[in-house]
């Protein structure tokens, strides 16, 4: 039924439009006569709707009404922009006074729909006569003027529509107006104008946010609020362009600005939640305004510092981010963390400056140290924060490769580091979890030192950087110690918490028990590389005995543990050793290496097959007494 209506208005107003245009083809009256008479109709239409909103058609009464409207601006436009018969001073009052004569009207007969033509043609005005360009305080006066005239209507009537059409259209007169007039000059008038009209804007919101309004008249405040702060820090980016430090000040203000916006939203939302004895959902609206805030607060740094300035400010706000409480942050504590943290170590490593490295460390540290504390659940022991964690581990590993030690050792010595602090930190407080998490970190230690050992080429006796093999050992022994450790310990924890569950197969002790085996054999091939001199069979054999020994230590602790993968994993690797012997490393030797190397395969083999026999006769006696 509104459609129809609007539609059928519509139609009215350009058929007077037409009939007026074909009159003056015609040369039926003199161009004086045609404006009253047109001026005179079109108010006798608006005047119509009040019958008809009178006998309850509000829908056609408010059609009706805007169609008046159109027609009373279109017959004045006619005679200032065609006939010039009036001036347009004269005209823009005229329009204004129209408008708000039918803003009246719907206010007075519930007619929304007259309403929101009569906002378009109020807000449409200094366009419409020309003043659009005209001086900025004039036009900063009509506009708060007609806000402030719909807030009241919008507080009278429930109409949050009519407030945001004015101050949508106030943000889009005021671009119209920089893109002619602004300047240096003029860039603190215009800024001023924006902080008024974000002011502004709040003031309009507030009714909404307080009172138990609908959803979706909510969502008009909101959208408000989001839109206003968004446009005020374009607004101030356009004015002070020239001036950067400025620009740093505003986006400084503006962030406390949402900060504040933020914490009275979400009191307002308690004290509602409070007097209504009811749980009600948090208002995320809270959280677009921090974050809005801790981005501005970034830019802010970005504008006003530099070198290593910059990357501390960045810190700071990480660490107050991971130190703070309050509700928001909590929510999005990981991206504010981590936000800041990785802007000021790219910062660091992209100065590369004396004091890049310690910088990047401090950086890297914040988003560690808060994934190391971690946070407590309503039940159980505090668990870590798996993506602050592997996060900070994934930084500080491109800080060490990138403006790290040159040394191979020392580089891979660092990058551990993270995978050292956290599982030490899982070993002391065992957590399902967490396990998850150390693993998957173990995970990159080896492959950041396989990345290392490849790129170093520490496995090739001709072209490996001198003492590079054996000071890689010392860091994959390290690494294998920690898988050690970390799966005793998990056994542990689940033979205290269960003493009655059976251990076989554990899913996370098996890919432990495989990096172990992987990291314990890479470092005795390095040690047979470092220790060899020109290479040859004695690497060869030397590697194919690491890999073997290495079998046999998973496969007896994949017999005492009960884990099958282990077993078949080490048995697998055990025969591979003694094919790649016989076929590859023994092909062209001599016959004491051959016998040499044959006795000591087979003395692999029976080692595990005493271990599996040994295993086997503590397995039976361990089910026999149960």
């Amino acid at each position: 039924m509104r459609l129809l209506a609007a539609a059928g208005g519509a139609a009215v107003s350009i058929g007077l439009i037409f009939f007026v245009a074909y009159a003056i083809e015609q040369d039926w009256l003199s161009p004086g006569l045609r404006f009253v008479g047109a001026a005179f109709l079109s108010a006798l239409l608006t005047v119509a709707a009040w019958p008809v909103a009178r006998r309850g058609h509000q829908a056609v009464a408010g059609a009706i009404g805007g169609a008046g409207l159109g027609a009373w601006f279109g017959s004045w436009l006619f005679a200032r922009h065609v006939h010039d018969l009036v001036s347009g001073p004269l005209v823009f009052v005229a329009l204004v006074l129209g408008a708000v004569a039918c803003l009246a009207i719907a206010d007075r007969l519930h007619l929304r729909l007259m309403a929101i033509l009569s906002t378009l043609a109020a807000c449409a005005t200094p366009l419409l006569v020309g003043v659009g360009s005209g001086p900025l305080i004039e036009l900063m006066a009509y506009k708060l003027m007609l806000v402030g005239v719909l807030v009241a209507v919008d507080y009278r009537r429930h109409w949050p529509e009519l407030p945001t059409i004015a101050l949508m259209s106030t943000w889009m007169l005021g671009a119209r107006w920089a893109a002619l007039h602004l300047g240096p000059e003029s860039a603190l008038g215009f800024m001023i104008w924006t902080l008024v009209l974000l002011v502004a804007t709040a003031i309009s919101g507030w009714r909404l946010v307080q009172a138990s309004a609908a959803a979706a008249d909510k969502t008009h405040a909101k959208a408000r609020l989001v839109v206003g702060g968004l446009l005020t820090w374009a607004a101030a980016a356009w004015a002070f362009a020239h001036a950067p430090q400025t620009l740093a000040c505003a986006s400084l203000g503006l962030a406390a600005w949402h900060v504040a916006l933020a914490w009275l939203l979400i009191r307002v939302d308690a004290r509602a939640s409070t007097e209504r004895d009811a749980r009600t959902e948090p208002r995320r609206i809270g959280d677009v305004f921090v974050g809005l805030a801790w981005a501005q607060a970034m830019v802010a740094g970005l504008l006003a510092f530099d070198d290593a300035i910059l990357s501390w400010w960045w810190i700071g706000m990480s660490v107050a981010a991971a130190a703070l409480s309050w509700a928001p942050i909590r929510r999005m504590r990981q991206g504010m963390v981590l936000i800041p943290a990785v802007a000021a170590t790219a910062w660091a490593v992209h100065s590369d400056e004396p004091w890049s490295l310690t910088v990047a460390a401090v950086a890297v540290a914040v988003p560690m140290i808060a994934g190391l504390i971690g946070t407590r659940d309503s039940e159980g022991p505090r668990a870590l924060e798996p993506m602050l964690t592997s996060v900070a581990a994934l930084m500080w590993l491109g800080v060490t490769l990138a403006i790290g030690p040159e040394a191979s050792a020392a580089q891979l010595t660092w990058a551990l580091i993270p995978v050292a602090v956290t599982v030490g930190r899982v070993c002391l407080l065992v957590n399902e979890r967490d396990m998850t998490l150390a693993l998957g970190l173990l995970g990159l230690g080896l492959l950041a030192s396989l990345a290392v050992v490849v790129t170093t080429s520490a496995l090739s006796p001709v072209g490996a950087e001198p003492g590079a093999p054996l000071g890689l050992v010392l860091p994959l022994l390290g690494l294998a110690g920690l898988g050690v450790t970390l799966t005793w310990r998990m056994l542990q924890a689940k033979a205290i918490a269960q003493p009655e569950l059976e251990l076989d197969d554990d899913p996370n002790a098996g890919p432990l028990g495989l990096m172990v085996a992987l990291a314990v054999g890479l470092a005795g091939a390095l040690v047979v590389v470092g220790a060899a001199t020109g290479g040859g069979l004695p690497v060869q054999l030397g590697s194919t005995a690491c890999a073997a020994l290495t079998a046999l230590g998973l496969l007896v602790a994949g017999l005492r543990l009960r884990q099958t993968t282990w077993r078949k994993i080490g048995l697998a690797v055990i025969g591979a050793a003694a094919i790649k012997i016989v076929l590859f490393d023994l092909a062209a030797a001599s016959a004491a290496w051959r016998a040499l190397s044959l006795v000591g395969i087979g003395a692999v083999m029976i080692g595990g097959a005493f271990a599996y026999s040994r295993a086997q006769q503590r397995l039976s006696r361990a089910r026999a007494s149960s």
